[in-house]
């Protein structure tokens, strides 16, 4: 049994493929336990086992809305979403997900993107704020090494 929480069909499927002597490139969202995924099947597989990366350069993005932000849940909110993600797009930049406080007026994006330059640019087409842009990485908590 693995020690990766709900990964054991991910598992799985990875040990048979390579078992078929097929090459796996393993892809998906930041923050989705890939490298967890690959270092558990690398602990365990007698297959040689080469690793590739490329670092994404994350960003926390401030914005303040004095007068809080307003999404509704509707499809016209959803539609605006989406324009917000195709637009971010055309510059290379990922809106990966965001935190609003209680009173809708902080919120605090996580995005992916080649540059803060970049982030800038889409965030004026989009008509949104930029308080600060600061770089980020992950610190997992469940960690091993």
């Amino acid at each position: 049994m693995s020690l990766l929480l709900e990964r054991d069909d991910e598992l799985a499927a990875l040990r048979a493929r390579v078992r078929g002597g097929a090459l796996v490139l393993v892809l998906g969202e930041a923050g989705a336990g890939k490298t967890a995924l690959v270092r558990e099947f690398a602990g365990g597989s007698a297959a040689p086992v080469r690793w590739g990366a490329c670092e994404a350069l994350r960003y926390m993005v401030q914005r303040t809305f004095p007068d809080g932000l307003d999404v509704p849940a509707t499809a016209d909110g959803a539609a605006a979403m989406l324009g917000v993600v195709e637009k971010n797009a055309q510059e290379g930049v990922t809106w990966v997900h965001s935190h609003v406080t209680g009173d809708k007026k902080r919120t605090f994006c996580v995005y992916d993107g080649p540059t803060p330059q970049a982030i800038r640019v889409v965030a004026a087409r989009n008509g949104l704020p930029v308080d600060g842009i600061d770089e980020v990485r992950v610190l997992d908590p469940y960690f091993s090494y």
